[in-house]
């Protein structure tokens, strides 16, 4: 991952944290090597339009379809057996949920991860 600064200056592979005059806030700051849902928490990975739709087409952010993902893992106050779903089914979801993003091990396949309270997966989508 690349990061910029606001007059757009390179710094790859950066650890620190510093403010706009350049004041640091922090050094080694670990990488993120994975992410644990807590409690009651789903973790997602969102479906892109084009995805959802079965095109390979590009379709834009404008285009209205029902949020899908796949289950990636569950908090440790989640059974999944109780809610009707399992870890990797594709799920429709009512919201968002909060977006997930380091920057780095997040992205999978080039798609946004959520955590979601399991309430917002309204049906399991099977697939054959």
């Amino acid at each position: 991952m690349t990061i910029t600064d606001v007059a757009g200056n390179e710094f790859a592979n950066e650890t620190e944290v510093v403010d706009v005059k350049g004041n640091k806030f922090a050094s080694d700051i670990p990488k993120v090597v994975d992410i644990v849902p807590c409690g009651s928490r789903v973790l997602l990975e969102l479906l892109k339009p084009d995805e959802i739709i079965g095109t390979k087409l590009h379709i834009g952010e404008n285009v209205k379809v029902a949020p899908q993902g796949i289950v990636l893992k569950v908090g440790n106050a989640v059974d999944p057996a109780d809610w009707g779903f399992k870890i990797g089914d594709r799920v429709i979801i009512n919201g968002t949920g909060t977006k997930v993003d380091d920057g780095s091990c997040v992205s999978h396949n080039g798609r946004e991860v959520t955590l979601l309270e399991p309430t917002y997966i309204k049906a399991v989508l099977v697939e054959g």
